[in-house]
């Protein structure tokens, strides 16, 4: 069965090329920091970000140095981890797919477009009723198609969800590539 830590290896390489110096970034237009992949704003008591702020102060607001410091501290680490396990892997039940390949795909399709949008995806993929929850009827039809199969129709669905985000927001319009980079990764 499919293991978060080989998914995460994935998704740190998509979200900051595995670079310990990208661990902490603060992208534009966006308020607080984003570590590990993920953003402050939405996870602002799920990690220590007064421990972040002092390593950055410790820095010299260096946020290179301090994202390498941070890259490294086992606790931050595990605050992570604990976030995608509890957020993402064990609400699509990622745990239960036979192919790692399947649930890496769908794990960091899940952490960029939602829980519910990314079993949408893999429901519409496999033909089955499209309610948002990975159950055991999507998990059986998961578990018997060819993962290679699976990854390919998958990511011209991922693609086809992005231009439609893009279509009805145009200024969504800046990711799309690298929406598409991402789908197309796994």
């Amino acid at each position: 069965m499919a293991d978060i830590i080989y998914a995460l290896e994935k998704l740190w390489d998509v979200e900051y090329s595995s670079q310990p110096a990208r661990f902490l970034h603060k992208n534009k237009n966006e308020d607080g920091y984003t570590l590990g992949g993920i953003y402050q704003k939405y996870h602002s008591t799920s990690i220590d970000w007064n421990f972040v702020n002092k390593i950055m102060e410790a820095c010299n607001n260096s946020i290179t140095r301090a994202s390498r410091m941070l890259f490294y501290d086992l606790e931050i680490q595990t605050q992570i981890r604990t976030i995608y396990l509890n957020e993402y892997w064990h609400k699509m039940k990622l745990d239960r797919v036979k192919s790692q390949d399947v649930a890496n795909n769908i794990f960091l399709f899940g952490v960029v477009s939602g829980v519910r949008n990314a079993s949408k995806q893999v429901q519409k993929v496999l033909e089955v009723e499209q309610d948002g929850i990975i159950g055991n009827i999507t998990l059986e039809r998961l578990n018997s198609i060819d993962p290679d199969l699976f990854n390919s129709l998958f990511d011209l669905s991922e693609i086809k969800y992005f231009e439609n985000l893009v279509a009805t927001n145009s200024e969504l319009s800046v990711f799309l590539s690298g929406w598409k980079n991402r789908a197309m990764y796994v």
